[in-house]
């Protein structure tokens, strides 16, 4: 009997600490694997220097749910690259970076949770981490009925960086609605250069490109390695009258 009340007890204690734990709401966006360019000419009337813009693309656009979530609790979202593959900045000089991320609907009421804080880093960083400048809002505003959800970041550097994606984490300040708000605008990030002294496209030199994972190097190296050693292997038995790896037929 003793030994059933502790289990009973414990299994309360574990209800209730489950209870207490938090929601959190963890958003992946995927991206495209291609890179677009938009390129704009110097203007000798006006002096303005030549720029170009490279965007990146969303190819999976989540909704955000926020059922269940309370003050304390996170939201998450990470915009990576493909399986496999991961983006590289190399800047002919300053470059600009900006991504804005957001979820609204006429018609709905969020609740008036914000953020006590947010951060945002680039994942999976060969470099040095740049220092964003963020901007970030969850609110419903009565005077259009609608509710508004932003994750946004840019920043300025002359690094050359490698990363696989990027992070923003945010804590809420208050409690929400039980609601689901779809992904809406802009769904693609950016890196352009406002004073590009490289050549025009399709000669430019690709400031934003996605580049396959060390390991993914690795194993086209491996695949590589192991055709040749095939190759060998079969050029051999060949020489000594056999037609593959097994006795030559009679």
């Amino acid at each position: 009997m003793k030994t059933s009340c502790s289990v009973a007890a414990f299994a309360a204690v574990v209800t209730f600490i489950s209870g207490l734990q938090a929601a959190d709401l963890n958003i992946t966006i995927v991206t495209s694997n291609t890179v677009t360019s938009t390129y704009t000419p110097e203007d000798l009337d006006y002096g303005d220097p030549a720029a170009i813009l490279y965007k990146v693309g969303y190819a999976v656009l989540p909704a955000a749910d926020f059922t269940g979530l309370n003050a304390g609790d996170t939201i998450t979202l990470d915009v990576v690259a493909p399986a496999g593959s991961q983006f590289q900045i190399t800047p002919q000089g300053t470059y600009s970076f900006a991504t804005f991320n957001r979820w609204f609907a006429s018609g709905e009421n969020v609740g008036a949770g914000g953020f006590s804080s947010v951060s945002f880093s680039l994942l999976d960083l060969t470099g040095n981490a740049p220092t964003p400048r963020l901007t970030s809002l969850l609110r419903y505003n009565p005077s259009n009925n609608a509710s508004d959800f932003r994750y946004t970041a840019d920043f300025d550097s002359l690094e050359a960086i490698i990363f696989s994606g990027f992070r923003f984490r945010g804590t809420l300040a208050g409690s929400v609605n039980a609601i689901t708000l779809p992904f809406n605008e802009t769904p693609s990030f950016s890196v352009s250069d406002n004073n590009y002294q490289g050549p025009p496209p399709p000669n430019d030199l690709g400031i934003l490109t996605i580049i396959p994972e060390p390991s993914t190097y690795a194993l086209l190296l491996l695949s590589g390695a192991g055709w040749l050693l095939w190759m060998r292997r079969k050029v051999t038995f060949q020489s000594l009258g056999f037609s593959g790896l097994g006795p030559k037929a009679e």
